[in-house]
């Protein structure tokens, strides 16, 4: 009787870790940093930038994205995305050309390939 609880469980346990295994674990490998030049830029102004490259990058297929604010008064944005770097400097140099950013005197560091490992 008990060995039929032991096999019982330990056929749990290991259906348990295979579905655990087959879920992706997707880490951010790009990030885009925002740094205002203008010293009297208003929370809203911040919002309203963060919100709008969050939304690019959502509709580039980017998820994960976190939004950090460094030591420095910078804005960190990571992501994940499958799309290649270049495909995304490309879509926001489209906006620095169009002065989407820099019409309110904002500065913005295109995407970089970081990889985080773990």
């Amino acid at each position: 009787m008990q060995l039929k609880r032991y096999i019982g469980a330990i056929i749990f346990i290991l259906s348990f870790l295979a579905v655990i295994s087959q879920q992706e674990f997707n880490v951010p490998n790009q990030e885009i940093v925002l740094e205002f030049n203008h010293v009297e830029v208003t929370s809203n102004e911040a919002q309203t930038a963060v919100a709008h490259v969050k939304q690019q990058l959502q509709g580039l297929g980017a998820n994960q994205i976190k939004v950090q604010q460094t030591a420095q008064g910078k804005l960190k944005i990571t992501y994940y995305s499958d799309a290649d770097v270049a495909s995304i400097k490309k879509t926001f140099s489209k906006d620095l050309d169009n002065k989407t950013f820099s019409k309110n005197n904002r500065k913005t560091e295109l995407p970089t390939n970081t990889k985080y490992r773990l």
